[in-house]
């Protein structure tokens, strides 16, 4: 298929433009385009709807892997009494038969993690406390004056600029 130029057509004598010509030259090339740009959309709605698809589908598998592992019925053997009880995977799950903690020694361990880390922050915060007061008035002012200057260096160029 040839591609048609836009052409102008001149009288040799009168030297006038065919204004005719050029209004059909004009519709066709807006046919042209109006088609490339529905071709267009249609593309971008069929990539949106493939995406949309993607992500509804991975979703409802998500959704029904949870609830299939909701239904799967786990059982664990509780360290005090030794029989198997049912475990719904949470800490403080207890056994039914006994009525002991089944993750005693993971809660132990994680209050105990707790507890060291508060001994550290308390032992940082009176760290910081001993310190020269001059020194930290110091540091006070050094952080002041950095900031200042920053903030005036933002102002001048915010002024060249406009």
């Amino acid at each position: 298929m040839r591609s048609r130029v836009w052409v102008i057509k001149c009288d040799k004598t009168s030297r006038q433009i065919s204004a005719c010509r050029l209004r059909l030259s004009i519709d066709k090339a807006l046919r042209r385009l109006i088609r490339v740009f529905d071709q267009i959309a249609r593309y971008i709605a069929l990539l949106f709807l493939r995406l949309l698809v993607d992500f509804c589908a991975k979703w409802i598998t998500l959704l029904i892997f949870k609830a299939q592992m909701l239904m799967v019925k786990r059982e664990t053997k509780c360290p005090y009494c030794k029989r198997w009880t049912e475990w719904q995977g949470e800490l403080y799950d207890r056994c039914h038969y006994c009525d002991e903690l089944l993750e005693k020694e993971e809660i132990n361990r994680l209050s105990a993690a707790e507890t060291q880390r508060r001994m550290n922050a308390e032992a940082e915060q009176a760290l910081l406390e001993q310190q020269n007061p001059f020194f930290r008035k110091l540091s006070n002012y050094i952080t002041l004056i950095f900031i200042g200057f920053i903030l005036s260096v933002i102002a001048v160029v915010v002024l060249f600029a406009a």
